[in-house]
């Protein structure tokens, strides 16, 4: 087993009283590192070990015994609810050997959490700035467990954690050390009143330790059968139109052959991954051991980025296999549509909290690690002047790659299959400056969570992917298995296949998708408000994970855009005749209608807009995507079925239309991004003409004989659907900067 130096320096500062048991007068022995293991790359820039740390912030699971259970197995009925449970932030300090309470604060939202961190952190300076990426003065650490999720996203969990368990473990960083992965040295910084003073005048060597492996006992939660079960689950979910990819797992658990700390280190020598952690909390007896590829997100100043991954296939024996098995994944219709969703979904949350126009898609590649390669996308944005890094990490977590979309159902869906909570698995580790915009955090995949029992180190071991209507059932049963193979060598479960793999980190960069520098943007506005206001345009979002892409695309024209949640009160609550007196009463042009999970019949507000608009009783141009465009046609004489060749999610598909009104200067046919399982058919007499096709037949786009009411079945602003714009340019009338 090769022990990457940073690890060789924590072993060397732990035997002599630098980190752990023997630097309580330093501070806690509880342990973080944020390591970059494998070879220098754009991923792998630092590795951070912390020092130990004097102040630590704790949140727990509140009791969520009076939530409604009678939704249980009710995969329809959301929970949800735009005002969160509180939840207490408890501020302890070490003192005399032991964590000591200080202050406790309650909070409804992470954002106000972390927000009052910032009252907390010192303002003096580092007495020299640690890496170029970090701040320069003192900032935290943290790890986040998925069901934070409970206050990121407006919706009740139906299995909750028992109440009491740990859910955030946030650590005041004053002082540490860097080793720099491209200079390869290290540094170590610490605030001017600390004592802490560790030599670095060491001689350390690559270092080789041998592993002896004996096989523990583990179990599965599920039976393969079972997972396959709830596989197809799923994909009847997909089919009816309740979500359009969900990502579920398999867990593995048992006794450790190694204590955590040993543990890691032999997963970084089997499978080295950009944003590995360890974080060991000692007097909860809970260590998170992570070979994590994937970055949630990384944040420095104005600009923002995330690096999601979606699309896997296996690695090979050797080049030659390995070669053939990117082809492969490249040229994967089901695996390139979900990879899609995902870029798509990662651009709606950065459009939450980003300028409009400065989204873009940076790179495309597939990273190759020990077991398994990966596509993956960066995209980045500009940060808004308001956004700081508590705003950033609740847009984004949890991470789309390991929930689905659209994101707040999938949650529920999530809930409701894996039937218990998820703990730090799909969690985030990482580092953030209360007092600035940066911060970076991972997502904690190829992640073991190891708790004492006082007496034995016992681990579980959580992998799964994103199931679409595409999937294999039985093979992905086989990529769970291979997702988790290295963390499961590491435990002592089973034995390697394979030879020390520290250098195996390959990336290879593919052309992205979309020419994101052929498009100029103007600067609109967006307003999220609940009375009327003089907005140009009137957004109706529908909980959907694609809703900021549509308003990023209309406010690129020069227009404002007042943003409302249908399925969130107000709105929710209204009446028919309260929801007339509101939008005969708005000042807008132009009401678009969005995307959303489920049927239109079930979001009152949207479906009664629609009805207003074919009835004639609007002032304002319609136009509606996705959902809205199926709820007028529900209104219009169409009925709508689930389509008879499948749900298309991800994909871009052949348009064929009469290139007049919204296709006006759009060459027929044309390629568009489509989301759906359920699809219009003619009912009884209309008064609407069927603009657009796909290759099937099947409707695609309507618009009104009379009326300023039209309705596409795709989706525009998806990152597959090239000149899309120009649908939302016709709309308007207004013509859009596009260079061909």
């Amino acid at each position: 087993m090769v022990v990457h130096e940073i690890l060789q320096l924590k072993n060397l500062w732990q035997d002599q009283g630098w980190l752990g048991e023997k630097a309580n007068r330093f501070g806690s022995p509880d342990c973080v590192l944020l390591h970059s293991g494998g070879p220098a790359t754009h991923l792998a820039t630092f590795s951070l070990l912390c020092g130990p740390s004097r102040l630590r912030a704790t949140i727990r699971q509140p009791d969520a015994s009076s939530i409604n259970q009678e939704a249980k197995h009710d995969f329809s009925n959301i929970n949800i609810n735009q005002q969160s449970m509180n939840f207490d932030l408890e501020i302890e300090e070490w003192k005399h050997g032991a964590w000591y309470h200080k202050q406790r604060f309650k909070f409804d939202c992470l954002s106000k959490a972390i927000d009052e961190l910032r009252l907390l952190t010192p303002s003096s300076l580092f007495d020299s700035i640690p890496h170029q990426k970090l701040p320069a003065q003192p900032f935290w650490v943290a790890a986040l467990s998925y069901d934070v999720v409970q206050w990121t996203q407006p919706l009740h969990l139906q299995y909750n954690p028992n109440a009491g368990n740990l859910l955030a473990c946030f650590y005041l960083v004053e002082q540490g050390c860097v080793y720099d992965c491209l200079e390869q040295k290290f540094s170590i910084f610490k605030v001017a009143s600390s004592h802490w003073n560790p030599p670095l005048e060491f001689d350390l060597k690559q270092e080789t330790i041998q592993r002896n492996f004996q096989q523990m006992d583990f179990s599965t939660r599920l039976t393969d059968a079972h997972y396959v079960e709830n596989i197809e689950h799923v994909q009847r979910k997909i089919v009816e139109g309740t979500v359009y990819q969900v990502n579920i797992g398999q867990v593995w658990q048992g006794r450790l052959q190694s204590n955590p700390w040993q543990t890691f280190c032999a997963l970084d020598d089997m499978n080295p991954a950009p944003y590995s952690a360890f974080f060991e909390i000692k007097d909860e007896g809970i260590s998170l051991v992570s070979s994590s590829p994937e970055c949630l997100l990384e944040s420095i100043d104005d600009y923002i980025h995330t690096a999601p991954i979606k699309g896997t296939i296996h690695t090979g024996v050797d080049e030659h296999e390995n070669e053939i098995a990117r082809s492969m994944l490249l040229n994967d219709d089901k695996e390139r549509a979900e990879h899609r969703m995902l870029v798509d979904l990662m651009r709606n949350d950065l459009g939450l909290i980003c300028e409009v126009g400065s989204v873009k898609v940076d790179r495309f590649d597939i990273e190759q690690y020990s077991s398994v390669q990966h596509l993956v996308s960066r995209i980045s944005g500009k940060l808004k002047r308001d956004v700081s890094s508590s705003h950033t990490i609740e847009a984004v977590f949890p991470g789309g790659s390991i929930t689905g979309c659209p994101r707040t159902m999938v949650c529920h869906v999530i809930n409701q299959i894996e039937q218990q909570a998820r703990s730090f698995w799909t969690g985030s580790i990482g580092w953030f400056d209360p007092c600035s915009n940066n911060a970076a955090w991972n997502i904690l995949i190829r992640t073991i969570e190891a708790t004492f029992d006082g007496k034995q180190w016992y681990g579980k071991i959580a992998a799964g992917g994103g199931i679409t209507i595409s999937s294999n059932p039985h093979a992905e049963v086989d990529e769970a298995f291979q997702k988790a193979r290295p963390l499961l060598h590491a435990a002592g479960w089973i034995p390697s296949q394979q030879k020390s793999s520290q250098h195996s980190i390959k990336i290879f960069s593919l052309p992205r998708e979309r020419n994101w520098q052929r498009i100029k943007y103007l600067a609109g506005e967006v307003h999220l408000d609940i009375d009327p206001i003089d907005a140009e345009v009137l957004f109706v979002d529908n909980l959907d994970s694609f809703s900021m892409n549509i308003v990023h695309s209309i406010t690129a024209t020069g227009y404002s855009v007042q943003m409302v949640q249908a399925r969130l009160p107000p709105f929710s609550d209204m009446k028919q005749d309260e929801i007339l007196q509101w939008i005969t009463s708005h000042p807008a042009n132009f009401i678009v209608l969005g995307p959303g999970p489920g049927r239109p019949e079930n979001v009152s507000f949207s479906y009664t807009i629609a009805q207003l608009a074919v009835e004639g009783k609007l002032k304002q141009s319609v136009l509606g995507v996705c959902l809205g465009h199926q709820a007028i046609g529900l209104h219009g004489g169409f009925e709508l079925l689930e389509s008879p060749f499948g749900p298309v999610h991800g994909k871009p598909c052949e348009m064929h239309h009469d290139a007049t009104g919204l296709f006006n200067k759009i060459q027929s046919p044309w390629k568009f991004t489509r989301y759906n399982s359920l699809v219009l058919q003619p009912k009884d007499k209309h008064d609407f003409i069927i603009t657009s096709t796909d290759e099937h037949g099947e409707i695609m786009s309507i618009a009104h004989s009379k009326l300023p009411v039209y309705g596409v079945q795709f989706h525009p602003e998806s990152v597959g659907s090239q000149s899309g714009e120009i649908i939302f340019s016709n709309f308007l009338n207004r013509k859009r900067i596009v260079e061909e």
